[in-house]
């Protein structure tokens, strides 16, 4: 697998989960994490990749959206304005860290950090 293979298999991990349903979340992001340590994957290959592949905007957008009520990092739009954050379990207010109107580095930002939450879970 070469570096853009491996991209796409990360941005592509809710549509793989979704298209399965036996695979865990836990497991495709264990395994992203493993490509992002071995192929030397940084936050701007995935921003420059998101920019080249817009439709995972929505597709993260969506991801994100179905696990709202859970502990987790967030991505998100209102307004046509992104952003990117943490919701705490036992907390009314999420912890927000970015907010633009440019989606793709918080996207980015987003992915990275779920996949390394979700992988040490």
């Amino acid at each position: 697998m070469d570096k853009n293979e491996a991209l796409k298999y990360i941005c592509d991990i809710p549509v793989i989960y979704n298209a399965d349903g036996k695979i865990s979340y836990h497991k495709l992001f264990k395994k992203a994490l493993g490509l992002i340590e071995k192929m030397g994957i940084v936050k701007y290959d995935l921003v420059f990749y998101l920019k080249n592949n817009p439709q995972y905007i929505k597709i993260w957008d969506q991801y994100a959206q179905d696990k709202r009520g859970s502990e987790s990092y967030y991505f998100g739009s209102e307004n046509n304005v992104y952003s990117f954050g943490f919701k705490a379990k036992n907390s009314d207010e999420d912890v927000v860290f970015k907010v633009s109107k440019e989606p793709y580095e918080l996207c980015a930002d987003f992915i990275l950090k779920d996949c390394e939450y979700i992988s040490n879970l």
